[in-house]
């Protein structure tokens, strides 16, 4: 890995749309969770909710190359795309707003 790439453990990152009170993910088997960190963006419709951190990981610069895996759902909690399910990572450079358009 080069100094310009940052990979991330696929248990790192999540993408979701819904937190349950008991602090677990919806639609992920239940498992009890500690938010980390949790965004909202474009008006309040879209939530980044990272619920693993790894180890020894910075946050990457605009330019760092990034591979993860997410799982995107609605407010129900509904699946509508998934890395995981395709087991294939996505990657994409930081800061070329190759993620959401």
């Amino acid at each position: 890995m080069s100094d310009s790439e940052l990979s991330l453990d696929s248990d790192n990152v999540s993408l979701s749309d819904s937190i349950q009170s008991n602090g677990s993910v919806a639609g992920e088997d239940s498992k009890k969770c500690e938010v980390i960190d949790m965004s909202r963006w474009r008006d309040q419709t879209l939530t980044k909710q990272v619920v693993w951190k790894g180890k020894g990981w910075s946050t990457p610069m605009n330019g760092n190359e990034v591979s993860i895996h997410y799982v995107a759902k609605r407010e129900d909690g509904s699946v509508f795309d998934s890395s995981r399910q395709r087991n294939q990572v996505f990657t994409f450079t930081v800061g070329r707003r190759q993620v959401i358009k």
